[in-house]
């Protein structure tokens, strides 16, 4: 007994510690470019490990117990997923050699959800769940902190928002525009929060990162990111308005503010002859739409199956109007890709996946009245987060890029388990008994671990790979890696990368 105590407060203390570097990591990497977690290539190690320790921990101090309805209606989507995407890897005769390093990133991102919080004992859950939410409102203010000395540096200078934001940590405004989208509901969210709003101080600092963000995704007009997160609160207020009115308050009167000192700061800049005031509705045509029409096409190649992984980046184009140079590292759509690559029985297990979710969230609402009202301003927060996060996926890589992916995962996780918060603990009858349980868990366990081994080792071919075929992709005027490590392709198809 002691030694089960004594393995759950290390497992407890190493996972927190865990979750605060990831999560500050997601906004204060660029303020360590030493740290090789600051690159891209870094983010995604970061992940990798983050997906492979996280995901054997919760194993560990899981409970098997028979499944609710969501839950099983998540483990049948995971199934249906992971079966339609081996089949299509198989199908596609292993165009990619490291399809096995895509699958478990997925896979194990499907387990996280469920498991990472929800398998912490009852009594630590709040405590894990609070480390979380306070990490994410500290790296928001961190990075705010840091966003507003560098912006007072460019009044008057030759330094566009781009820029800016570039210099305060973030290397593409895409990339803060796909963290932005989860973080602003939770920091409307944190306005309610019962610890902040005792003090004066922390409801100020709050306020002013709320605003700051809003301020950066209208000055350098991160579209997406504002149509997602108003429409997750217009489809919220649709489904429960009293449930997020004051999330919804809160968000709206801090957009107010970023507006009107946008108006403010764009009209002084030009009397102080900076120009900081150009280029502040403006954002490249990616050419969506015709990135859109070529994963449908390839979506019906071998329907209802994909393409297999990675052939994104690999297929020969089939569209006629597909112009090749616009190409990138994904379709600017999460479920098309996967359409694409694993086909659309992937797509139908993500549906029950995310059924499931909903599921969870109107079992939430029929307990609500007694649940203590904290409980529902942190859910409402994360629901809201959690969609905005959805519906922004459907128009970019939300969740394939390392910072975003991370923080989402931990977002849908941490919603998964305030949602089953207030319930009950199971009866003995659910649970399986102690011998089974032992039995069960290590044998999961063991195969977790072991699939987390060949998982890294994988990856770390992969990356090896992309090291040695680097200057290939330079001689060949190529500008990106293939996605799993950057935001591009490799349409050179270099020999490492393939059989």
């Amino acid at each position: 007994m002691v030694i089960r105590s004594l393995s759950q407060a290390v497992i407890f203390f190493f996972s927190c510690i865990f979750l605060l570097v990831v999560v500050l990591s997601t906004f204060l990497s660029g303020m360590f470019p030493l740290v090789s977690f600051g690159s891209f290539d870094g983010g995604r190690w970061l992940l990798v490990l983050f997906l492979s320790v996280s995901t054997v921990l919760s194993l560990v101090r899981l409970e098997f117990k028979r499944p609710s309805r969501s839950g099983l209606l998540f483990l049948v989507g995971v199934i249906i997923f992971s079966c339609s995407a081996l089949l299509s890897d198989y199908l596609s005769q292993s165009l990619s050699k490291y399809w096995f390093s895509n699958f478990i990133l997925f896979f194990f991102s499907l387990l996280f959800v469920p498991f990472f919080f929800s398998s912490f004992p009852f009594e630590e859950r709040e405590k894990v769940l609070y480390c979380a939410f306070y990490a994410i409102l500290s790296g928001t203010l961190i990075f705010s902190a840091l966003y507003l000395f560098v912006f007072s540096l460019s009044i008057g200078n030759d330094v566009n928002y781009n820029n800016i934001l570039i210099n305060s940590g973030f290397v593409n405004i895409n990339f803060f525009g796909q963290v932005a989208t989860w973080v602003i509901p939770l920091l409307s969210a944190g306005m309610l929060d019962e610890r902040i709003s005792k003090s004066t101080l922390a409801k100020v600092l709050v306020f002013f990162s709320l605003s700051l963000f809003w301020f950066v995704i209208v000055s350098v007009s991160v579209k997406g990111t504002l149509i997602s997160v108003v429409l997750a609160f217009i489809f919220m207020a649709i489904y429960d308005w009293h449930w997020i009115r004051g999330c919804a308050r809160w968000a709206a009167l801090s957009l107010i503010v970023a507006v009107f000192v946008w108006c403010i700061v764009a009209g002084l800049s030009g009397h102080l002859g900076g120009s900081a005031s150009r280029g502040l509705v403006k954002i490249d045509d990616l050419g969506r739409v015709m990135l859109w029409q070529e994963a449908l096409v390839m979506s019906f190649q071998r329907f209802p199956f994909g393409m297999g992984g990675e052939s994104w980046v690999l297929h020969d184009v089939i569209s006629q109007n597909f112009y090749e140079p616009l190409r990138h590292g994904h379709p600017h759509n999460m479920y098309l890709l996967f359409a694409a690559e694993y086909g659309w029985m992937a797509v139908v297990g993500l549906c029950l996946v995310f059924f499931g979710i909903f599921k969870r969230v109107s079992d939430f609402k029929l307990r609500m009245h007694d649940t203590e009202l904290k409980s529902n301003t942190f859910a409402a927060g994360l629901c809201l987060s959690v969609l905005g996060g959805l519906i922004h996926s459907g128009v970019s890589g939300v969740l394939l890029m390392p910072k975003s992916m991370a923080l989402g995962l931990i977002c849908i996780s941490m919603l998964w388990a305030v949602l089953g918060y207030a319930k009950a603990e199971s009866v003995s009858s659910d649970r399986v008994n102690g011998g089974g349980q032992v039995l069960m868990r290590s044998i999961v366990v063991a195969l977790c671990f072991l699939v987390s081994v060949f998982w890294i080792k994988d990856v770390a071919s992969y990356y090896k790979s992309m090291s040695v075929d680097k200057y290939l992709t330079l001689d060949s005027n190529v500008r990106y890696y293939p996605r799993f490590w950057q935001h591009g392709l490799s349409s050179g198809k270099v020999s490492s990368y393939q059989d």
